[in-house]
């Protein structure tokens, strides 16, 4: 064999050679091994001087940030922005008012920051903009920061809202009323109006001394929507007080996801939904009047129930009627899950610690005699 016909047989195997790992450095790039975000250390936080800030992505597309203010005076924080690429999606401002003193932190949500799907990969900068105490140089503020990490499959918040109801029948909307309670203006008022409220509860059922079932939502005096040990329950007080027993058996001392859906038009439709699945409808031939007011884990004085005993958190409200699917979607996600994107949120209430509605519409709430517990 000559030198030269050595030569191309062996340029003809390292090209082979060099094609073949060409290939393989190709494939491997688009599956993503050589991609920087593949090597995003979970949850890592740079910057916010001033500021102590933790981060997570719950199920639903909520970025989760822990502050702690580590200045010697209290500061106020106004409002948090996320601005960069998040799973396609660019955030966007959620508005907030929150006093933390020296040493003490507290959770904010900021809805539509984060991948929806569960193990994604996210990154973004954050800013936090905050007034001082300081007399001197009160701001406001600007700290900015950048996150990254791999959204959660699911979230426990570190506390929820407990209440213990009267040790006898007396609404909270009386003069002489001690009960528990959570009273927020949303501006839900009119007839022809359809709503869907949800929430997860933890109620020990029947409480001794109680005259009847334990209220965990109402819109003023108009309607009220209560669980027991033994059934689900809507009591509808405008003009004609009734009320409807859907005979659904509730599992005492544990989580539950209830949710009700109205669809007000020439009459009403009430969809009770238990967990994801639906458990009843009623019929109604009177309209709806809704009010601005609502009250959670209570009810208004011309209602018939008392006032919720147990715990409650994630508490939502949507304008509009939501479909099976939409509930069964907030269902799994589990609890501390974050609302439905575009599907006509009005508050959010996560009850993590405070009030705050957290769906950037301001519709925070005033916590009367709440404990907040760990769930």
């Amino acid at each position: 064999m000559s030198k030269s016909q050595a030569a191309i047989e062996n340029l003809v195997v390292y090209g082979i050679a060099i094609a073949i790992i060409t290939a393989a450095v190709v494939a491997l790039y688009l599956l993503g091994v050589f991609s920087p975000s593949n090597y995003i250390s979970p949850n890592t936080v740079s910057g916010f001087t001033g500021l102590a800030v933790s981060q997570t992505c719950i199920p639903g597309g909520a970025l989760v940030v822990t502050i702690e203010n580590i200045k010697s005076y209290p500061i106020e924080i106004l409002w948090i922005n996320t601005t960069g690429l998040i799973n396609s999606n660019m955030s966007k401002n959620a508005s907030f008012s929150s006093v933390l003193q020296t040493g003490q932190s507290q959770i904010f949500f900021v809805l539509n920051s984060c991948p929806k799907a569960s193990s994604a990969r996210y990154s973004s900068s954050v800013r936090i903009n905050y007034l001082t105490g300081n007399s001197i140089n009160p701001g406001p503020f600007l700290s900015k920061g950048t996150i990254s990490g791999e959204s959660t499959s699911s979230f426990t918040p570190e506390k929820v809202a407990y209440f213990d109801g009267p040790t006898s029948y007396e609404p909270c909307g009386s003069a002489t009323s001690t009960c528990t309670y959570i009273n927020s203006t949303v501006p839900l008022s009119g007839r022809n109006l359809s709503y869907t409220m949800v929430a997860w509860i933890n109620t020990p059922g029947y409480v001794s001394g109680n005259s009847g079932d334990d209220a965990f939502f109402s819109f003023s005096s108009y309607a009220a929507f209560s669980f027991t040990s033994t059934d689900l329950n809507v009591h509808t007080c405008y003009n004609d007080p009734h009320s409807n027993s859907l005979n659904v058996v509730a599992n005492p001392n544990t989580w539950q996801f209830v949710a009700v859906a109205v669809r007000n038009s020439s009459g009403l439709l009430y969809s009770f939904y238990l967990d994801g699945n639906s458990v009843d409808t009623w019929a109604n031939n009177t309209r709806d009047l809704i009010s601005n007011y609502v009250m959670i884990g209570g009810q208004f004085q011309q209602c018939d129930s008392n006032p919720f005993v147990g715990e409650i958190s994630d508490a939502q409200i949507y304008k509009g009627y939501l479909s099976p699917s939409q509930i069964n979607s907030l269902y799994t996600e589990g609890l501390g899950g974050a609302p439905l994107q575009n599907a006509g949120l009005v508050a959010w209430w996560p009850l993590d610690g405070n009030a705050n509605d957290y769906s950037g519409n301001a519709n925070n709430g005033r916590a009367i005699n709440v404990t907040w517990v760990s769930p």
